[in-house]
């Protein structure tokens, strides 16, 4: 979920058990189920297996089950990443993130950036 060069609008889909997060590069879906439980460490996917809950009016998701080899530079399948999705005032929308791979840091590390709103569709 990281900017790239180009191709990083996303369309956000919200139903009242899932979130969908399309992304523009490659069109990727990920489904967020709201108030699951991880699938079994067994079941690993190229974007993780996500679940999420609301923390007052933030977006709270927790991916785990990544693949061998997850999108992420060096990442390996211990890959673990929480988000947080705000939607500020001007309608835009905070993202902040925090990655946990014990197999390549030593510590979790993270970040934040703003999502910008757009008429626009994808």
């Amino acid at each position: 979920m990281l900017p790239a060069l180009y191709n990083n609008h996303k369309r956000i889909v919200q139903t009242g058990n899932h979130v969908m997060i399309l992304i523009e590069m490659v069109h990727d879906a990920r489904v967020v189920r709201i108030g699951g439980e991880h699938a079994p460490a067994s079941e690993r996917r190229w974007m993780g297996d996500s679940i999420g809950w609301w923390e007052g009016d933030t977006l709270v998701v927790d991916t785990t089950n990544f693949g061998e080899e997850p999108g992420l530079g060096s990442a390996t399948k211990d890959l673990h990443v929480t988000e947080r999705f705000q939607r500020l005032p001007d309608g835009n929308l905070l993202y902040g993130f925090t990655v946990e791979d014990p197999s390549v840091w030593e510590t979790p590390w993270s970040g934040e950036y703003t999502w910008r709103s757009t008429p626009n569709k994808v």
